[in-house]
């Protein structure tokens, strides 16, 4: 767990190296479909946060230096995002290590993704069950909180029910919207 949590800075630099790498390969490749592939958003990421530290006073020289002294500040582990992804990472290392051999799909570090990404803001997620019995696991229910809701197959009851009380609750005039959008009977 703190060698994840840890790994904030280094997980970035190596996320950005590899997306440098292949634009700069796709670039070099002259193939439509290779330079139609190529993401911008780690790069991105990074010129925005050196321009911060240029208009907060460090010389262009040193900003993306101290992008890099940020991304090491311990205080990232206290991002929910990174937070969860953390534990997720952890608690499927738990499972190994104690002799378990979860089936995993080749989507999993996805899921873990949207998992962290949306759980802090969203009222619910549905996920698969291997994720959310992850969810469940001893220090994941302990010691992550998050807003969302998790429901899979292992409790599709519980969803549909949940699903029942939303519209339960809808106002007149969202009724008469999903009606008119969606012919949905108010």
């Amino acid at each position: 767990m703190k060698h994840e949590l840890s790994s904030y800075g280094s997980a970035m630099r190596s996320a950005l190296i590899d997306q440098v790498n292949k634009t700069n390969a796709a670039i070099a490749s002259s193939d439509p479909s290779a330079v139609l592939e190529m993401r911008f958003g780690l790069i991105n990421r990074y010129s925005q946060l050196a321009g911060m530290f240029e208009r907060n006073g460090i010389p262009k020289h040193d900003a993306f230096k101290e992008v890099s002294k940020f991304l090491d500040w311990p205080e990232n582990q206290h991002q929910p995002a990174h937070r969860i992804f953390a534990y997720l990472i952890a608690a499927l290392g738990w499972r190994v290590s104690s002799g378990q051999s979860p089936k995993m799909s080749a989507g999993i570090l996805n899921d873990f993704t949207a998992i962290a990404t949306y759980a802090p803001y969203v009222d619910a997620m549905f996920v698969d069950r291997q994720c959310a019995s992850l969810l469940k696991q001893g220090r994941l229910r302990s010691e992550l909180s998050y807003r969302a809701r998790i429901f899979s197959m292992s409790n599709k009851g519980e969803f549909l029910q949940y699903l029942e009380d939303l519209c339960d609750a809808a106002p007149n005039e969202v009724r008469a919207l999903a009606h008119d959008l969606y012919g949905v009977e108010p």
